[in-house]
């Protein structure tokens, strides 16, 4: 039994690397287009070379860069863009998933239900009539306005997430709050809220992300004053240029995802902690 046992833990760590090679096969090639000389990059054979800084340099420093992509400028915008659209989804999603889960009124179910749809829909079908209204309120291309676009997906994420971490919170604990005089609003701000900080450190995780990646309405939406770093990927596509400069291309890819591996790396322990958080009742 204890042999067949370990050959049923072999086939499925097999399978589970089988599954991460087939995963992580594309991120190891972006990350080895751009360190490789541009007479390797279509002898995919050769596993083993001296790594060279070029395109980084280029990309990063040189002011005569051929695609003149200003890495500083659109990795400044999708900062802002996706930190302001986290911040406004945080503050909107907390307060709607209290709602939720703490009062029972009329079509709250279908209201839920209503939230959650927004994310059916693709992307695409939203463009043409956002992009009217930007431009009448004469925000189009601008942060705040790709960060309200961005509120589309993140609330109901957002709402969603953390309507099951505050209902796995003792309601027991908020009445003894209100019996000390707390209103509704302190006991939310004062005890829910901080017992709930590591759920929401991963909802906010989260939008960033999903907003640090969104490529559909940034590139629609935006121009030059607000292009976030997603949008550029495309000039080494729609330039014209031939042939297309692979290793510039992948090291632009590798610029765009590194602060998002980074960030994973960092916040790893608390994320887990935060998305296992409202999956178990106690």
């Amino acid at each position: 039994m204890n042999r067949m046992n370990r050959i049923i833990d072999g086939v499925k760590y097999f399978l589970i690397l089988m599954v991460l090679g087939l995963f992580l096969f594309p991120v190891y090639w972006i990350f080895r287009l751009s360190l490789a000389p541009q007479s390797l990059v279509y002898d995919p054979s050769i596993f083993f070379f001296i790594p060279t800084l070029k395109y980084y340099k280029e990309i990063l420093f040189s002011r005569t860069f051929i695609f003149s992509m200003n890495y500083i400028h659109y990795f400044l915008n999708s900062l802002i863009v996706s930190t302001l659209s986290t911040v406004m989804a945080l503050i909107i999603g907390a307060l709607a998933a209290y709602a939720f889960a703490r009062f029972k009124f009329k079509g709250s179910r279908n209201l839920e239900f209503y939230i959650l749809s927004a994310l059916f829909a693709p992307p695409a079908a939203f463009i043409v009539p956002i992009f009217l209204l930007l431009r009448t309120f004469g925000i189009l291309d601008s942060h705040f306005g790709l960060a309200l676009v961005y509120l589309i997906f993140n609330i109901p994420f957002t709402t969603w997430m953390l309507k099951s971490i505050f209902r796995e919170i003792p309601v027991e604990i908020e009445e003894a709050a209100m019996i000390d005089g707390c209103s509704t609003l302190q006991v939310l701000t004062k005890v829910t809220l901080p017992l709930a900080k590591t759920g929401i450190g991963a909802a906010a995780i989260f939008n960033f992300i999903l907003s640090w990646n969104e490529y559909t309405f940034a590139s629609v939406l935006t121009a030059t004053r607000a292009t976030t770093l997603p949008v550029t990927l495309g000039t080494f596509v729609s330039s014209g240029v031939k042939p297309i400069y692979w290793g510039y291309a992948a090291t632009s890819t590798v610029l765009v995802m590194l602060p998002m591996i980074i960030l994973a790396f960092i916040i790893q322990k608390h994320l887990v902690r935060g998305l296992t958080l409202g999956a178990i009742k106690g």
